[in-house]
């Protein structure tokens, strides 16, 4: 089985990356999301064009990713995401995105653009919502909590007592147009405060797996 948390330098070539571009143009506007709670409350996240209607990018995805699996993977989410302010803490276990008799299994970051900002993932997760405020009620403050430096340079944008509540796992790679970053979706995680280094938003393709527990590949 393939790691928890994975990154691979060039696994897309530019010609696959035309495909999954080509079907982002076709898709066009997309749609804008604002948030109305947290630190950037009023204010435009992201935007959105969702691709997962495309078969040719639908396609191309699946015959590349399958071989890291050894089990079946089904793509239910395939959008690409125009970050224009960073995500705090959240994960991306959406049960209602998967098909029946299938689970929430990987999510998949591929950047379109060479952008200096990480995600980093902790390893505090769960297995039946995506929302962290849900969990910290129902959990204690870790014994080692993240270091109040990295948390100042990298996540200043969560909220402070988020800080007691967890342990980084993995802080992915700078982002390279190619690359494919992979963990499981259970883990909560969190975009880097890019927007405190560039004023512009950084662009990248999601796409989230979900898979049938016990089918697996011969």
């Amino acid at each position: 089985m393939i790691d928890e948390t994975f990154c691979y330098d060039n696994f897309f070539t530019d010609e696959d990356l035309k495909i999954f571009e080509r079907a982002i143009e076709q898709n066009l506007p997309g749609e804008q999301h604002f948030i109305n709670e947290g630190p950037f409350a009023g204010n435009l996240i992201a935007e959105y064009v969702n691709i997962i209607h495309d078969q040719s990018a639908k396609d191309l995805l699946l015959r590349r990713i399958q071989p890291l699996f050894d089990r079946a993977i089904y793509l239910n989410y395939f959008s690409m995401v125009r970050l224009h302010k960073p995500w705090d803490i959240h994960s991306d276990f959406y049960l209602h995105q998967s098909p029946a008799g299938q689970r929430p299994f990987y999510s998949l970051l591929i950047p379109l653009d060479d952008v200096p900002s990480r995600t980093i993932i902790f390893d505090q997760f769960t297995n039946s919502y995506t929302d962290f405020y849900n969990y910290k009620l129902e959990h204690d403050p870790v014994d080692n909590p993240v270091d109040e430096q990295f948390w100042k340079e990298n996540l200043s944008m969560c909220w402070p007592q988020d800080r007691d509540y967890v342990t980084v796992k993995k802080v992915m790679p700078w982002q390279q147009r190619g690359q494919v970053q992979g963990f499981d979706r259970k883990y909560f995680h969190s975009s880097d405060n890019f927007h405190e280094r560039f004023s512009e938003p950084k662009c990248f393709i999601n796409a989230r797996l979900c898979t049938d527990a016990n089918k697996t590949i011969a």
